[in-house]
């Protein structure tokens, strides 16, 4: 078991994939070492992505709990429609955490998944790269 660490700590996660698909399998990128709180979030890749409310991506991350049963979302949002001005190549879109406290809340084990969904013919997603801050609670 690892020691709790009460600074911000930040695990980057290279996703040597291009998401092409309307909805990605669930992608396994973090499992909390400790009882934590995730604090931040962010996603970056290799392409621009032009604003557009129809042809879209939303990005969740979600909470699977030790066994990678739940479903608690961290967060969930759009991350290329009209209001967040698309998705510039090599540039990190910082993501809101969830608005219940609890939901960003993570025991020792729990794992998080991300899951990227296409909104009819966005364009692809290539080498996505995912950064997690969290900070040891007691």
């Amino acid at each position: 078991m690892e020691s709790v660490d009460s600074g911000e700590q930040v695990r980057t996660v290279a996703l040597p994939i291009t998401i092409s698909a309307t909805t990605s399998a669930p992608i396994l990128v973090f499992r909390a070492p400790y009882k934590c709180k995730i604090t931040g979030l962010a996603i970056a890749g290799q392409t621009t992505i032009a604003g557009n409310d129809t042809n879209k991506w939303t990005i969740a991350f979600i909470n699977r709990g030790p066994l990678g049963t739940d479903t608690t979302a961290v967060n969930a949002t759009d991350i290329t429609d009209v209001a967040t001005g698309g998705f510039t190549a090599y540039v990190a879109r910082v993501t809101p955490i969830h608005a219940t406290a609890a939901n960003s809340t993570l025991a020792a084990g729990d794992v998080v998944t991300l899951t990227l969904t296409k909104a009819a013919s966005g364009a692809n997603i290539v080498m996505p790269l995912v950064e997690i801050k969290f900070k040891g609670t007691a």
